[in-house]
């Protein structure tokens, strides 16, 4: 494989794309569809593609010296590319995500939201390599933070924030944020003998009990959000019953969230790709009764 594809993780950044083009989906629904908005869409998937690419790029130049072990094969640690081409291209990739939102403004009546998002997201992705992931639990917080906005930018390309659609987008957003976040503390449950010297994680600061039991309210907190969109009429009962397949991944979970962590991730990674289905098929099928 092509070292700077390798290096961008194609697979990752295209579900950054998905996700973007769900939160379109979620405020429009089969509205998307018109033909008007083609260009918009393709920018708007285009520009977490990159993003999200530059953020792996950025990753793996940050931690070249912990992959010489990790993962020796990739790019930088097998002498592939350079430590200085590796940082051009993660540059280059933030470049390309802002002029691409950029274009989205250019070619529909948007306003600059997308281009603030985009901003905001290679902001985060940059001070969460710098600093944040060396700080335990804002580490978490922003990394979920950051896998549900991507959902808001989404949204953000087909339509301004005064559009009644972005009251589902915003469910969408929260419930992709705890999920995020109770994921990210049962990694860092699972790493936490590899973490000690190294990082300063919730389960080595406040040990691995109550990094379990925040996991477990962040996983439950997205379980009580799910109904929502059904229950206000907004998506009928196709969106419910997937949903509720994924709330029984995720409550299942949690019973594997301190005695095997790599388990309950697992689950809850399951548990996502549910209610991202329940998504789509809520948004493509409306408030049905």
């Amino acid at each position: 494989m092509n070292p700077y594809v390798e290096l961008a993780r194609p697979m990752n950044a295209a579900m950054a794309s998905f996700s973007a083009l769900l939160g379109m989906l979620v405020v429009l629904g089969p509205d998307l569809a018109d033909p008007d908005l083609v260009l918009p869409v393709v920018l708007g998937m285009l520009v977490p593609f990159f993003v999200t690419s530059g953020g792996n790029a950025l990753n793996d130049y940050m931690d070249h010296q912990v992959d010489r072990m990790a993962h020796p094969g990739r790019p930088l640690p097998s002498g592939r590319l350079t430590m200085t081409r590796v940082l051009w291209f993660a540059m280059v990739c933030f470049i390309v995500g802002i002029v691409l939102s950029a274009a989205v403004v250019t070619f529909s009546d948007i306003e600059l939201l997308p281009v603030l998002i985009t901003a905001l997201a290679i902001t985060l992705l940059i001070g969460y390599e710098v600093v944040f992931k060396y700080r335990g639990l804002f580490g978490n917080l922003t990394v979920a933070f950051l896998s549900a906005l991507t959902f808001v930018f989404g949204a953000s390309v087909v339509a301004d924030p005064d559009h009644e659609g972005w009251v589902l987008v915003s469910i969408l957003f929260a419930l992709a944020f705890f999920a995020s976040l109770g994921r990210e503390i049962t990694k860092d449950i699972e790493d936490v003998e590899a973490d000690r010297g190294a990082r300063c994680t919730l389960p080595i600061r406040k040990g691995v009990d109550s990094a379990g039991t925040a996991a477990t309210l962040s996983i439950l907190a997205a379980v009580l959000l799910s109904p929502w969109p059904y229950f206000t009429g907004a998506m009928g009962w196709p969106y419910l019953a997937v949903v509720i397949v994924a709330d029984v991944a995720f409550i299942y979970s949690l019973s594997f969230v301190r005695s095997s962590p790599h388990k309950a991730q697992h689950i809850h990674k399951m548990g996502m790709m549910l209610a991202l289905l329940a998504f789509l098929v809520g948004s493509l099928t409306g408030g049905i009764s």
